[in-house]
């Protein structure tokens, strides 16, 4: 696919927001300070790989006509990501995303937790065609139980501080 924008990052300059109105971009980066931050954002065409940090609202629907292939968000004050548009989306990162719990996506190839504490690992076997999931930097597993709901899962990884678990026959 060819894009109108390889590769963009906005973190102190934010002049180049205004230009991202209905481009295709490769991989935007774009560190959130302002309210109209957003907005700018949503006004994308489409971006393959999106990375965002610090986002400010409850959830993704100022966003939701964007298609995105690749969401990776970090230490936002999101508690969902409703309102993402999943048509496109191959893969979320959710990085230090402590206040999302349970994601509101059908369908999703691969996840990646990392270091968000307050996840719900139960809630995983309600997206379908769940076939990697990456779990990293997570204080504690209680259980395994949810790896048994991932009924498409083919690659796991685990990264925590504590098992609590000594039932690893989910596994």
């Amino acid at each position: 696919m060819a894009y109108d924008i390889e590769q963009l990052e906005i973190n102190e300059d934010r002049s180049a927001l205004e230009s991202l109105k209905g481009k295709r971009i490769g991989r935007l980066v774009v560190h959130i300070q302002g309210p109209r931050d957003a907005e700018y954002v949503a006004s994308c065409k489409s971006v393959e790989h999106l990375e965002l940090w610090s986002w400010r609202e409850p959830d993704l629907t100022s966003i939701k006509d964007l298609a995105v292939g690749y969401l990776r968000m970090i230490r936002g004050r999101q508690t969902s990501v409703k309102g993402l548009n999943t048509e496109c989306l191959k893969m979320v990162w959710l990085h230090a995303c402590g206040k999302v719990q349970t994601l509101d996506i059908p369908r999703l190839p691969r996840l990646w937790i990392w270091a968000s504490n307050n996840f719900n690992l139960d809630s995983l076997g309600a997206i379908s065609e769940l076939a990697i999931l990456d779990i990293g930097m997570r204080k504690e597993i209680n259980s395994l139980e949810f790896v048994a709901k991932c009924r498409d899962l083919k690659c796991l990884s685990i990264d925590t501080y504590a098992w609590k678990t000594q039932d690893f026959q989910p596994l």
